[in-house]
């Protein structure tokens, strides 16, 4: 961490009424020495959108939606255990409609 960006923290710790003198000191130890921990945190499962909510998304008909997955513009998910059950991740979706706002 840059020194200047320390002392900035130091002062406004001082000023915190508060924080009293150890808080302070172990916050400050935290800062110079970031203790990196592997994170238990699990991703999030990606969600996954039917068609009828696709086409809502992005303001087409459910045809359309067919058409753009035929097209490879957008790429279906199979869902687990069934055949036919195709959705559409949400990522993708977003991603689809970041490119059309460019």
């Amino acid at each position: 961490m840059n020194q200047a960006t320390l002392e900035i923290i130091k002062t406004a710790l001082r000023n915190d009424p508060g924080l009293n003198k150890s808080d302070r000191i172990r916050l400050l130890q935290i800062l110079r020495n970031p203790v990196r921990e592997k994170s238990t945190i699990k991703p999030e499962p990606p969600r996954i959108l039917r068609r009828r909510e696709v086409a809502a998304r992005l303001g087409i008909a459910i045809r359309t939606v067919d058409l753009l997955a035929k097209q490879g513009v957008l790429k279906p998910f199979v869902l687990p255990g069934r055949e036919r059950g195709i959705g559409y991740r949400s990522e993708d979706i977003d991603a689809l409609i970041q490119k059309n706002e460019s």
